[in-house]
């Protein structure tokens, strides 16, 4: 039988635990929850008196985590919305079209090209947890206005992490922007 060790199972622990520490005033003082620990109460919810600083904040937070989590390239995606680009390794040329190219130059190619499939791989891989851990720190009621929307299952289906914080920081910024004239309405 195969044992795992203890940071494994840890870790397995953490990130599928739904421990975070931000209290929700609209419902009768019951936490919002957020998936990561180390993220602690900064999450994505709708109707906080420091809404845009606290959107501002969890992103921030986010790109931070993303960054010892799975490195730099997730962090500017997160941060910064800078997918990395990947350029596909030429094939070899010959010296003169009629000629095969050098077994060595084959050879070398190949390599360049295994070297490409698993970057992209682990790339896409790494994107998937992203998504995952952006959509972990939304409060209920951002996941239901998330899940509801009909672009969603498109950003979900493909781990559109760019598009997901796109979203999240329009209707946040509506919400901001209506609130502020409420206040201004009232204050008239």
């Amino acid at each position: 039988m195969k044992t795992t060790s203890n940071a494994t199972v840890d870790k397995a622990a953490k990130l599928g635990s739904s421990i975070g520490s931000s209290i929700d005033k609209r419902s009768n003082g019951r936490q919002v929850l957020g998936k990561e620990v180390e993220l602690g109460n900064l999450i994505y919810k709708f109707n906080a008196k420091d809404q845009a600083d606290m959107c501002l904040r969890t992103t921030e937070a986010i790109a931070d985590f993303v960054n010892v989590e799975y490195g730099r390239d997730m962090r500017m995606l997160v941060k910064k919305s800078n997918e990395k680009i990947f350029n596909e390794p030429l094939p070899p040329r010959a010296a003169t079209d009629m000629t095969v190219p050098a077994p060595g130059r084959l050879e070398k190619h190949c390599t360049e090209l295994i070297i490409y499939h698993k970057e992209m791989k682990a790339c896409t891989e790494q994107m998937e947890k992203v998504f995952a851990v952006i959509l972990g720190q939304c409060s209920s009621e951002v996941k239901n206005k998330l899940v509801n929307n009909i672009g969603f299952e498109t950003l979900q289906d493909s781990d559109d992490v760019v598009g997901l914080l796109k979203m999240l920081k329009e209707w946040l910024s509506r919400l901001v922007e209506s609130s502020t004239r409420t206040e201004c309405s009232r204050m008239s």
